[in-house]
C-alpha cells in the first residue's frame, strides 16, 4: 500500500527555533521576582525546559502558594516575549519549510507555548506565512 504523506506537523521550541535562551533568561527573572535562586542553564534544561509553565513554578515557587505560582508563570510567559531577539532560528529551518511548501505540503505547528508568544515567534523570524495551522 503506497501512503501519501499531505502534511507535516512540527513542534516550535527545539525543533524549528531553539527558544532555549530566552526561555532560561525568563525562568530567572521570574524567579527573582519572588527572591528564589536563579538556576543555571543545565538546571533549566533538566528540570523545567520542555514542561508546561504551571508545573515549572508549582515546583519552583510553590511553597510561597498558589497564587505566587500562577504570578511567576504569567511573569514567565510575559518575559519570554521580551527575550524573543535571544531565540535563534536553526539553520535548516528555512531551507526545510521551503521545500515542504514547494512540495505542496500543509504545515502545522503544535506546541504548549502560550497563545499570542507562538505567533509572535514565528511572526518575529518571518516564518508565520508557512503555517496553515497553528
Amino acid at each position: 500500500m503506497r501512503r501519501i504523506v499531505r502534511a507535516v506537523i512540527f513542534d516550535l521550541d527545539g525543533v524549528l527555533v531553539d527558544t532555549a535562551k530566552p526561555a532560561h533568561m525568563a525562568a530567572n527573572a521570574a524567579l527573582r521576582e519572588f527572591g528564589k535562586p536563579e538556576l543555571s542553564f543545565e538546571d533549566f534544561m533538566r528540570r523545567a525546559w520542555g514542561r508546561y509553565s504551571g508545573d515549572i513554578f508549582k515546583d519552583l515557587v510553590g511553597d510561597l502558594g498558589e497564587g505566587a505560582a500562577k504570578r511567576a508563570m504569567e511573569l514567565y510567559n510575559e518575559k519570554r516575549g521580551e527575550f524573543i531577539g535571544e531565540a535563534k532560528l536553526y539553520p535548516w529551518t528555512l531551507k526545510v519549510l521551503g521545500e515542504l511548501k514547494a512540495r505542496g505540503l500543509k504545515l502545522a505547528i503544535t506546541t504548549h507555548t502560550v497563545p499570542g508568544l507562538a505567533e509572535r515567534i514565528l511572526d518575529h523570524f518571518g516564518i508565520a506565512e508557512y503555517f496553515d495551522a497553528l
